[in-house]
């Protein structure tokens, strides 16, 4: 994952059941004004998913998929590195401690194939 313009401090995220049961993810972002409403979250495998973000409220919205087609349940960590003010570079750690290795699936609205491979986290976490 290539990294451009303004780039923040990474964030980690725990999922809860509800979360996962749910469309959404709160945030823990405390500069989420600088954000667009719209944002572009990228996983290792080449899975994109384009979500909604609501400063207002500091919440994510459109995550259901992503939860469905990486079968979170809760309890799993998401680590967030911010690329620019649309993207999100995110790592998936499971309830193991270590990312997990991620299916061969895309998002259903995506044009491109999914990469092939475990792909571990680098040391730059």
């Amino acid at each position: 994952m290539e990294s451009y313009g303004l780039v923040l401090p990474k964030f980690v995220k725990f999922l809860t059941a509800a979360e996962t049961n749910s469309d959404e993810l709160l945030s823990i972002l405390t500069y989420g004004n600088r954000f667009a409403p719209s944002l572009l979250f990228k996983f290792h495998n080449g899975y994109e998913i384009v979500v909604q973000f609501l400063a207002e409220e500091g919440t994510f919205y459109g995550l259901s998929t992503m939860y469905d087609d990486f079968e979170l349940e809760g309890g799993e960590m998401l680590i967030f590195e911010v690329n620019g003010i649309f993207d999100f570079n995110v790592y998936i750690i499971g309830l193991d401690l270590t990312e997990i290795e991620y299916p061969n699936v895309v998002h259903y609205m995506q044009n491109s194939h999914p990469k092939v491979g475990k792909i571990l986290m680098t040391s730059r976490l």
